[in-house]
């Protein structure tokens, strides 16, 4: 009864639960803390590369589940070079782009690494140190983002390989 007698009390509590949704799970705040646990698992994987055996362990089907997600372990420091289709096809072209921009913040950094890819192949680590005004975040999505359409490719393990 308070609040419908006090709509401008109903009102203030609509704006604050607003905030404080788009505060906790924005997408911006979900891809970080899923990227905490990828690098947490790849933490865990490096220091300890045996073999999981996920006895009594319900398992889902990750690969199939989140198939349409450009997601898998990636090294800051792992190089790689447009493929023949990466250097023929705009990256504007690809039917996935526009779902890309709708969801993702940093539109135009695919463009950007390819291009920078196109004079020498390059890494993540080497794409933030020349563009650091995009999170390592954000630079990592659109390194998957264009690995996963065949963009591009890996080009050896790390820089210093």
């Amino acid at each position: 009864q308070y609040l419908l007698d006090h709509p401008e009390v109903c009102a203030e509590m609509g704006r604050a639960s607003r905030r404080r949704a788009e505060s906790c799970f924005s997408l911006k705040n979900t891809v970080a803390a899923t990227e905490q646990v990828w690098e947490n698992l790849l933490r865990i994987a490096e220091e300890d590369p045996g073999e999981f055996i996920p006895e009594g362990i319900p398992m889902l089907d990750y690969c199939g589940d989140f198939q349409s997600y450009p997601t898998e372990l990636l090294r800051d420091d792992t190089c790689f070079t447009p493929t023949p289709h990466g250097r023929e096809t705009p990256v504007s072209h690809l039917p996935q782009y526009r779902s890309f921009l709708k969801y993702a913040e940093e539109g135009a950094i695919p463009r950007e690494i390819m291009a920078y890819l196109s004079t020498a192949p390059g890494s993540v680590e080497q794409f933030h140190a020349g563009n650091p005004q995009y999170t390592l975040s954000q630079i990592r999505r659109s390194f998957l983002f264009l690995k996963k359409y065949g963009m591009i490719c890996q080009w050896r393990k790390s820089i210093d390989s």
